[in-house]
């Protein structure tokens, strides 16, 4: 049985305040952050990669990110504010 939890919503709706909140209810759980993730893993601000490559190709990051994470179990994932955008863009 897979056990990944994403969590969708605008920016600032309480994705991260509510994924931190079931992690820690769950136990072994992690919450990740897809906008935090992609910043660790291209050592670059989510501004500074729109500056530098621009919003489509974030999106394309964004969406190989996800997938990425989608291998990951016990995880409650927080996508970025505007992730559904690119689900129906790229999809």
């Amino acid at each position: 049985m897979t056990q990944r939890v994403y969590l969708i919503g605008f920016m600032g709706s309480g994705k991260s305040t509510l994924g931190r909140w079931l992690a820690s209810a769950m136990d072994g759980w992690t919450f990740l952050d897809l906008d935090l993730f992609i910043e660790n893993k291209y050592h670059k601000t989510i501004p500074q990669i729109f500056e530098e490559r621009g919003e489509d190709e974030f999106r394309k990051m964004e969406s190989f990110c996800l997938q990425e994470i989608s291998s990951f179990e016990k995880v409650i994932v927080g996508a970025g504010g505007g992730h559904p955008v690119s689900l129906i863009i790229w999809n």
